[in-house]
């Protein structure tokens, strides 16, 4: 996506975002405002472990941030 405005390099911030996606909606949208944001060069994503539901959560959140 084409911004209307360049973010030098060297003022870009680089970031990896560790989320519990799968566990409430609000990761899901901090997500996609980090990606469209000219400011962060993202350089990774983790699911990220929450809750006890079951042994498999953070492989579920590695799973929403691909379906995002």
């Amino acid at each position: 996506m084409k911004m209307p405005f360049e973010v030098p390099e060297k003022k870009q911030i680089r970031v990896i975002i560790n989320s519990d996606a799968k566990c409430e909606a609000d990761d899901q949208y901090a997500i996609v405002h980090a990606i469209l944001s000219p400011r962060l060069q993202i350089k990774g994503l983790i699911g990220a472990h929450f809750g006890t539901r079951s042994a498999t959560v953070a492989e579920e959140s590695y799973q929403e941030i691909l379906h995002v």
